[in-house]
């Protein structure tokens, strides 16, 4: 069943997710598998999960630094409401840990995120 990592709030226009595959998902306005990670995550393990979106480029998935799935959709996010973290609505309840989330208003390089994952892996021991 689906786990929330991320959603766009109450109208659900957008999530980052771990879906029934055990794989990284991201998507927003319906497509909720835009961009899926190739690595099938395990229990009891650490991962530094990362998605960008913009209009010109699409989408970019990261899972340790590294980037694992693509896209050129450039539809928009056109939902309303708070980010809600572990959570879709009231459902799909993430009940794993998240020790760090970030949300920027701009999109990050593929440098950037890997930097970030490089300076705090060592306290997870990655």
């Amino acid at each position: 069943f689906p786990v929330t990592i991320q959603s766009g709030g109450n109208t659900g226009q957008h999530a980052f997710w771990l879906f029934g595959s055990n794989k990284l998902n991201a998507g927003h306005n319906g497509n909720w598998n835009t961009v899926v990670s190739t690595t099938t995550l395990s229990l009891n393990t650490w991962y530094c999960g990362a998605v960008t979106f913009n209009t010109t480029n699409g989408w970019r998935l990261y899972l340790n630094g590294t980037q694992e799935a693509t896209s050129v959709s450039t539809t928009t996010f056109t939902g309303t409401g708070d980010i809600q973290l572990g959570r879709y609505q009231t459902g799909n309840n993430y009940t794993g840990r998240i020790a760090i989330a970030q949300v920027y208003n701009r999109v990050l390089s593929g440098a950037e995120i890997l930097q970030n994952y490089n300076a705090q892996k060592s306290r997870f021991g990655l």
